[in-house]
């Protein structure tokens, strides 16, 4: 294939990973690895096979060539090979019960204050630990928070697939960011520091990336309860703590950012006890 055509190629596909597919650029970059990698001259099944044994059956390689076979149309022609692996133990959910929240909060803030916000936001906006690094100071809806400050304050983010989406953080955690802003910068004058917090769209964690926010809620839960608590344990707890509020599945996939409700009830872990209490309450 000659260089002029397969960059045509390369740029369809992206547009296809990118626009069609949603992915993140992660997955896009990830891809793009294993398509510049990938013989484009002739393609043929035993290729395909060769091609995923050489890379050791490798995820990201599978769905590299799952995308690009179903991009040239040729998924009905060939088939990928089945995945030889051992059975693989499924990772338990542990939820964070409210005492732990709290010390890991409070350990949080005293470490470093914007730990404590980064913290706050993961939890409250029940967020992926790549989305706060969207987060902008223009992201929060300040114009309707400065109206009652006792609510709630909408805040912007870009989740999966770069999809928009609209979480909730409380009053406290809202006007305590408020406060560290207009000490850090010294603005006394209300009207000032509102215009600023309005158009700046400066970066709240300019130098966080994913492994660090991993890195960091690591710390914070292994040196304040004494065990450790991923990022995601914390989106299983706040999707959860909604269920128990009486807030519907519906309601907590939109709120979570997932393409379905099967997903998000992955996520809602009630005990047995919860169950009986729960049936009983509406027999």
């Amino acid at each position: 294939m000659e260089n002029n055509d397969l960059e045509i190629l390369r740029e369809g596909y992206m547009d296809y990973l990118r626009e069609t597919r949603g992915l993140s650029d992660r997955t896009q970059k990830g891809y793009l690895y294993f398509f510049n990698k990938f013989s484009h001259t002739e393609i043929s099944q035993d290729i395909i096979d060769r091609f995923i044994a050489k890379n050791k059956n490798d995820s990201i390689c599978r769905g590299f060539l799952l995308s690009y076979l179903k991009f040239t149309g040729l998924n009905t022609t060939y088939i990928m090979p089945e995945v030889k692996t051992g059975r693989r133990k499924k990772r338990i959910k542990n939820l964070v019960s409210e005492e732990e929240l709290e010390i890991m909060k409070d350990y949080a803030y005293k470490k470093k204050f914007m730990w404590g916000i980064l913290f706050d936001l993961l939890f409250q906006g029940g967020m992926r630990r790549s989305e706060p690094l969207t987060v902008r100071l223009n992201s929060f809806d300040w114009a309707t928070w400065f109206k009652d400050p006792n609510k709630m304050c909408r805040l912007k983010i870009m989740g999966k697939g770069k999809k928009e989406r609209v979480v909730l953080i409380d009053s406290e955690t809202t006007a305590k960011l408020l406060k560290r802003i207009s000490e850090v910068k010294k603005i006394d004058d209300f009207h000032a520091l509102r215009r600023k917090v309005l158009i700046r769209t400066t970066p709240l964690f300019p130098a966080y990336y994913e492994r660090k926010v991993w890195a960091i809620i690591r710390k914070i839960s292994i040196k304040s309860i004494g065990r450790y608590v991923r990022t995601h344990e914390l989106r299983y707890t706040r999707a959860t703590q909604l269920l128990k509020k009486g807030i519907s599945v519906r309601d907590i996939q939109i709120f979570l950012g997932h393409s379905s409700s099967q997903v998000t009830e992955k996520y809602l872990i009630t005990s047995e006890e919860e169950t009986l209490e729960n049936i009983e309450k509406s027999l």
